[in-house]
């Protein structure tokens, strides 16, 4: 949550209904550095535009969405070489 609030400039709590969808997208398999991937990648997106509210865990790491945004991460060169 931290990591969210630095990056788009919110105060969110830490409070169940914040954190329990980011642990239940953990619990599926996405990790913490492609959480933190998908909040840097949305900032620089949507930071300063019309889409700078939907900065927030409700949209971020929804079920169906942040699977969506991971999607869209680049991975690792080496990765690429495989």
């Amino acid at each position: 949550m931290a990591f969210l609030n630095e990056r788009a400039g919110k105060k969110f709590r830490h409070v169940d209904t914040h954190l329990v969808p980011i642990m239940q997208r953990m619990d599926s398999g996405i990790t913490e550095q492609d959480l933190r991937m998908v909040v840097a990648r949305k900032c620089r997106q949507w930071k300063g535009t019309d889409m700078d509210s939907y900065l927030r865990p409700a949209t971020l790491f929804n079920k169906t969405k942040c699977e969506q945004y991971v999607g869209e991460l680049v991975p690792p060169k080496e990765a690429v070489n495989e």
